[in-house]
């Protein structure tokens, strides 16, 4: 026998599923976007993290080319600079080139 009341009643539990069904849709959509957000976030700290390891390798590297040009300089007798002066600018010259190599890398 067919009850008007019930054939509503299923009909409006089933209109509140399907709206159920779209909100829960658009909710896992949504996570899945902050899912990805956060990959990316994190793709992005690994990549800055990185970065930063580098510079500082490299900072590192820049204070043994200090302390070496350093005590280069402290060798020198000054008297003998203006004969040696040529020497001086191929050494100043090739530390150059060392700190401008490992630099180019961190830039990479």
């Amino acid at each position: 026998m067919f009850n008007p009341l019930i054939a509503q009643e299923i009909v409006k539990r089933v209109n509140k599923y399907e709206k159920f069904k779209k909100e829960n849709k658009k909710l896992e959509e949504e996570l899945k976007e902050y899912k990805d957000c956060g990959m990316m976030q994190n793709q992005e700290n690994h990549n800055l993290s990185y970065k930063l390891e580098q510079s500082q390798a490299l900072n590192r590297e820049l204070v043994k080319v200090i302390k070496e040009y350093k005590n280069f300089i402290d060798k020198l007798d000054l008297d003998d600079y203006m004969l040696e002066q040529e020497y001086i600018d191929t050494y100043l010259t090739d530390i150059t080139d060392k700190v401008l190599a490992k630099t180019e890398k961190v830039i990479e």
